[in-house]
């Protein structure tokens, strides 16, 4: 199941609580299917653009407008703490004592449901955000049963 999460701004009202759509943002898509990061990762750059990839406040607050129960991959993995497609940010939104590490085996990035970053064992399955890049939504649009007005 795709899920279109989205964006920010006052261009787009969306009639359905959970989804929005704006003006020249990232396009964030929930994948309800349990992968590995590198399956997501593959997953997403198949059907979309890439994983997730925050890289400020503004595009944290653009992910966090879909509620979700369980913590989802994003685009980040380490060593160093880069994004998905080779390119860095300062931008960090990790939990309380995150990133741990934990037997040295957590190389990949979590969004929790509280919208905290964790690492984790990139191997574990688990469900993902994709960006679908940078979408030119100027006219009236239905995304997935959602009605939006501008």
């Amino acid at each position: 199941d795709v899920i279109p999460l989205i964006s920010s701004s006052s261009q787009l009202t969306c009639v359905h609580l959970s989804l929005a759509a704006i003006n020249d943002q990232k396009q964030y898509y929930l994948i309800e299917q349990n992968r590995t990061w590198e399956d997501a990762q593959s997953y997403c750059r198949a059907n979309h653009t890439d994983l997730a990839m925050i890289e400020n406040e503004e595009e944290n607050r653009n992910v966090t407008t879909v509620r979700r129960e369980h913590k989802t991959w994003i685009g980040l993995y380490r060593e160093p703490w880069m994004w998905s497609d080779g390119t860095n940010s300062s931008f960090r939104n990790w939990m309380r004592r995150a990133p741990d590490n934990q037997y040295e085996q957590e190389h990949c990035a979590v969004e929790h449901p509280d919208h905290r970053w964790d690492d984790q064992d990139c191997s574990l399955q688990g469900h993902f955000i994709c960006q679908g890049g940078k979408k030119n939504l100027n006219s009236l649009r239905n995304i997935s049963n959602c009605s939006c007005v501008v």
